[in-house]
């Protein structure tokens, strides 16, 4: 009996998706916590990885968009993108 009791909780541990991982994890609780201090509003975990990754595509662009026009050219579409995702989310 308390064996298959621990098998049905860690069956039903591993059905968690890798999002709700991602959501749930301590360091996307910090950047929560920075980025709603930062803007001075209450934001969740999901605009929490819109602002990060708004963030690395802007890093991104700004450290390798001088390689050449063509690598600068799709770093700028994939920053627009993460930009227009961020602001559909806020």
């Amino acid at each position: 009996m308390k064996t298959e009791i621990i098998y049905t909780e860690s069956r039903n541990n591993a059905k968690q998706s890798f999002t709700e991982m991602i959501l749930n994890s301590s360091a996307v609780a910090l950047l929560t916590a920075f980025f709603s201090y930062t803007l001075e509003r209450k934001i969740n975990a999901r605009q929490t990885l819109h602002l990060l990754h708004a963030h690395v595509s802007f890093t991104a662009l700004l450290l390798l968009g001088g390689i050449s026009a063509l690598a600068a050219v799709i770093l700028f579409v994939w920053f627009a993108v993460s930009v227009l995702q961020c602001v559909r989310s806020l």
